[in-house]
């Protein structure tokens, strides 16, 4: 099917890509590595007609005619330009969506030995749902065809209905952001007995505090990972995508779950990681408190393309006795969760 895609692709006698942002720069750069050529980028603001971007002219969407091409929109807000520009679009050949591995792109499209993998996880998932979905994935990124992605978006994200009793009494928010889980956990009536939140981002952070006057919601300005010190971190004026990085800026502290764990803090019962792209990292500086007290585990698996099957396999091969779920929460390549679960938790 990839292969299928990247051949239709690399034949098509015009291909744009709509968008020449971050998605837009990356998606140039997967197809070129697939010696693939693209006609131009395309794009709804009058100003930046005829700007040359790494080498490709920006055209306005009204002034091309896009019969029989092929358009890739690599934008989030696809909806919108597709409903605004529905005249021009509709008549491309093939309108397709990519959005937004800015690194690590070459995986993207899988290579031989990471459809093997794939293949692997798919055999040791808990449930038909959590097969389909990941087949969903694949067959997305193996088209990018947007339809393989709405069709598989549940709710609500990490309160989402599983065959499992799960226990969110003591619950780690690692990458707590502004707080939206814990608004989320209001929306959903689920009152925590203890809630314990990490968030290194300052501004974040601040923002964070305002629920420092929950009772039962406690508080640290800390990254999370899988060695203890002062590492690099990358804040950004967005907030949700300031991480851990060798380029940042600033330094912050960083703690591992075992190390925190060897105190007087309560064990989690429900661990949420959503760290953009160290999340694995997290799970490997947890391994004595995750075999000790046996969490619900809510792990992202979409900030780099690899953590699809590399996070689930890492937790079936390294934790004992869980069963792996998977579950999407948006339209788009976000918001994919791993959720793993005791077996002893399971409902027969």
């Amino acid at each position: 099917m990839q292969t299928d895609t990247l051949e239709r692709l690399g034949a098509a006698q015009t291909l744009y890509i709509y968008g020449a942002g971050g998605a837009g720069k990356t998606l140039l750069h997967l197809l070129k590595k697939n010696a693939i050529k693209i006609s131009g980028f395309l794009d709804s603001n009058a100003a930046r007609d005829g700007n040359v971007v790494e080498g490709v002219v920006v055209q306005h969407v009204k002034n091309v005619n896009l019969t029989g091409s092929v358009v890739i929109v690599a934008s989030m807000f696809y909806r919108e330009i597709v409903k605004s520009f529905q005249t021009e679009l509709s008549n491309a050949k093939e309108l397709l969506f990519y959005f937004n591995y800015i690194e690590h792109e070459e995986h993207f499209f899988l290579a031989k030995e990471e459809l093997t993998k794939a293949d692997t996880l798919l055999s040791r998932l808990a449930d038909d749902e959590s097969r389909q979905i990941l087949n969903s994935l694949l067959s997305y990124r193996a088209t990018l065809n947007k339809f393989f992605l709405d069709s598989i978006v549940s709710a609500p994200q990490y309160f989402c209905t599983l065959p499992a009793a799960v226990d969110y009494s003591i619950f780690y928010d690692v990458g707590a952001f502004t707080g939206d889980t814990l608004e989320s956990m209001k929306q959903q009536y689920i009152f925590p007995r203890q809630v314990i939140c990490f968030e290194p981002d300052p501004k974040n952070f601040g923002v964070l505090s305002t629920h420092a006057a929950d009772q039962n919601v406690e508080l640290h300005k800390l990254a999370v990972g899988s060695q203890n010190g002062v590492i690099q971190f990358a804040s950004t004026s967005l907030g949700y995508s300031s991480k851990v990085s060798n380029a940042g800026s600033e330094c912050v502290n960083q703690v591992t779950l075992d190390t925190f764990c060897q105190g007087q803090a309560p064990l989690p019962t429900y661990l949420k990681i959503d760290v953009e792209g160290s999340d694995l990292d997290v799970l490997v500086g947890a391994t004595d408190v995750l075999s000790r007290c046996r969490p619900t585990i809510a792990v992202s698996i979409y900030h780099l393309p690899e953590h699809l099957y590399t996070i689930p396999l890492w937790i079936i091969d390294n934790l004992t006795d869980y069963s792996v779920y998977i579950r999407h929460h948006r339209d788009s390549i976000y918001e994919t969760i791993c959720y793993a679960i005791p077996n002893e938790n399971v409902k027969k």
